[in-house]
């Protein structure tokens, strides 16, 4: 955690000062910095396991990951967004909503 703190930093820093070592840089703001978690993290909110997301990245499905200097990484953002694509109703709860939405 230390390290995720000491990155918040510079790029706190970086965000106040307007400028970087190479020139003027313009940061988007925080909320849209992706939150980057490993895959043991995401696995956890998943609740599969770390094999079977590196499975899933063979195959070519589950949630799209990052792989920045050979390291893959999730986007939270990203896997709420798989989670709530792949939840599903129950049919007869689904059908019970569709004759009350019918009245």
């Amino acid at each position: 955690m230390s390290d995720l703190v000491s990155k918040k930093a510079v790029v706190s820093e970086i965000r106040s000062s307007g400028s970087h070592r190479f020139g003027v840089v313009s940061l988007p703001k925080h909320s849209e910095l992706p939150q980057l978690v490993d895959t043991h993290e995401a696995a956890i909110i998943l609740g599969r396991s770390s094999a079977t997301l590196k499975r899933w990245r063979h195959e070519g499905i589950g949630p799209d990951w990052v792989e920045l200097e050979g390291r893959v990484s999730y986007d939270v953002a990203v896997l709420v967004d798989y989670i709530r694509r792949n939840t599903r109703v129950a049919s007869v709860r689904a059908a019970m909503e569709e004759a009350r939405e019918a009245v």
